[in-house]
C-alpha cells in the first residue's frame, strides 16, 4: 500500500463516518455534508500531525493526531472568531489556509507521524464505536420533526444555542444569544466551534449541529486518543483494550446500584462536552509519557 494511500485513508475513514452521522440528522445535500465532512477531517488529522512534528513526537501513531488537532483548532477557531469579530465558518477558513501552508511546508523538513495498516484498522475500529454509539443521538433532528420526540437529552437545547452563538451570522457581534448585546460570560466554548463551523455551508439549526455533529466529533476524539494512550502503554493490544474498556463492557451503572446517573456512557452522550475534555486528558497522558523518555513504548510498529 503506497504512502500516499495511507495519508489518504484516515481522512476518508473518519470522512465518511462523520457524512453518515450528518446526514442523519441534517437537511443538506450529501455531496455537500460529504465535501465539508472531509475538509473538516482533513484540517483536523492535519493540524494534529504539524503540533506532533512540532513537539517532536513524530513517533506516536497517527491516530493521536486527531484529537490533537480536535483540541487545538478548538481553541484557535475560539480565538480567531474573538480576533476576527466573525463566524466559526470564516474563522476556519482562515485557520484551515494556515494549517495546509504549515502542513505542506513541514512535510519537506521534518518526518511526519507514520500511517500503517494497524493504525488503519484502529481508526476504523474508532470510527465503528462512533458511528455506534452516535446514530442514535445524530438522528433526533429527524425524528423531532417527523414524530414530535425528542430523542436526546435536553441540554441539547441549550448547546444548540452557543453553537449558533458562534455559527450564525445574525449573532455575531450581539455578545450572548441568550441576552442580546450583553458580553459573553466566561465558559469552556473551544469544542463549540468546531460543528459551529458547520452552519454557514450547511444551513442548519444549532440543535442540529449539536446533535449531528458536535457528538460524533467529540466521541470519535474520546475514542482516538483512548486508543493512543493504550497503544502507548502496551501496544496496538493495549489500544483495542482500551477502546473495549471505555466503548464495550457494561459500566459502572448497571452493577450494584444500579443508578443511571452513575453511567459512564450516559454522561458521554448526554454531555458531549466531556468526550473533549477527556480525550484531552488522556492525550496528556500519552504526551507525558513521551516526555519523560518512554517513546519507545509509544510507537506502534
Amino acid at each position: 500500500m503506497s504512502k500516499f494511500i495511507l495519508a489518504v485513508l484516515p481522512v476518508g475513514l473518519t470522512g465518511g463516518t462523520l457524512s453518515y452521522l450528518m446526514a442523519q440528522g441534517v437537511s443538506a445535500s450529501l455531496p455537500l455534508v460529504l465535501g465539508t465532512a472531509v475538509v473538516f477531517c482533513y484540517v483536523m488529522f492535519a493540524c494534529g500531525s504539524v503540533v506532533l512534528r512540532w513537539l517532536g513526537a513524530g513517533s506516536l501513531s497517527i491516530v493521536a493526531a486527531w484529537p490533537l488537532g480536535v483540541i487545538t483548532s478548538g481553541l484557535s477557531l475560539w480565538l480567531l472568531t474573538v480576533a476576527l469579530n466573525a463566524t466559526a465558518a470564516t474563522a476556519f477558513a482562515v485557520w484551515g489556509l494556515l494549517v495546509l501552508v504549515l502542513d505542506v511546508s513541514l512535510r519537506r523538513k521534518s518526518v511526519a507521524p507514520d500511517t500503517n495498516r494497524k493504525d488503519l484498522f484502529a481508526i476504523a475500529i474508532c470510527c465503528a464505536l462512533t458511528a455506534a454509539w452516535c446514530r442514535g443521538p445524530a438522528a433526533t433532528p429527524t425524528a423531532l420533526a417527523q414524530g414530535g420526540a425528542f430523542h436526546a437529552w435536553i441540554d441539547y437545547f441549550l448547546h444548540g444555542a452557543v453553537i449558533a452563538e458562534f455559527g450564525d451570522p445574525r449573532a455575531i457581534g450581539r455578545g450572548d444569544i441568550w441576552l442580546a448585546d450583553v458580553p459573553k460570560f466566561a465558559y469552556h466554548y473551544g469544542s463549540y466551534l468546531l460543528p459551529a463551523a458547520f452552519q454557514v455551508p450547511l444551513g442548519e439549526s444549532g440543535l442540529a449541529l449539536a446533535t449531528s455533529i458536535w457528538l460524533p466529533i467529540g466521541m470519535l476524539s474520546l475514542a482516538a486518543a483512548a486508543y493512543a494512550l493504550g497503544a502507548c502503554l502496551a501496544g496496538a493490544p493495549g489500544g483495542i483494550a482500551a477502546l473495549v474498556a471505555l466503548f464495550v463492557i457494561p459500566d459502572a451503572s448497571n452493577y450494584w446500584l444500579q443508578n443511571g446517573f452513575f453511567s459512564f456512557h450516559w454522561n458521554i452522550v448526554s454531555i458531549p462536552g466531556s468526550t473533549y475534555a477527556i480525550a484531552a486528558g488522556l492525550l496528556t497522558v500519552v504526551l507525558a509519557q513521551r516526555w519523560i523518555g518512554q517513546d519507545r513504548h509509544c510507537h506502534v510498529p
